[in-house]
C-alpha cells in the first residue's frame, strides 16, 4: 500500500497470496471508502481455510469465484 496516498478509493484490487493478505487486509480497509469494494485474488485452495477467518472478521463477501485452485473475492467492509 502506498503510504503517501492520503485519500480513500471506491475500488481496490489486490492479487496477493495469503501471507501478505493477512498483514494488509486491515490497512486496505482504511484506504477503502465505506461503501467501496475490495477485490482480492491469489488465494489457493490449500490456504483457503486459513485466510477465510481474516476475511469474514471485517468483510462481507459479495461474490466468490473459483478458477481451478484459485479463489477471487469481491468484498465490502462490515
Amino acid at each position: 500500500l502506498d503510504t503517501d496516498f492520503e485519500g480513500t478509493a471506491q475500488l481496490i484490487l489486490a492479487n496477493l497470496t495469503v501471507d501478505p493478505l493477512k498483514i494488509l487486509l486491515p490497512q486496505i480497509g482504511k484506504k477503502l471508502e465505506d461503501n467501496g469494494i475490495l477485490i482480492i485474488s491469489g488465494i489457493i485452495d490449500d490456504r483457503y481455510d486459513e485466510i477465510l477467518p481474516y476475511i469474514t472478521e471485517h468483510w462481507h463477501i459479495i461474490e466468490e469465484r473459483v478458477a481451478g485452485p484459485w479463489h477471487t473475492f469481491a468484498l465490502k467492509k462490515i
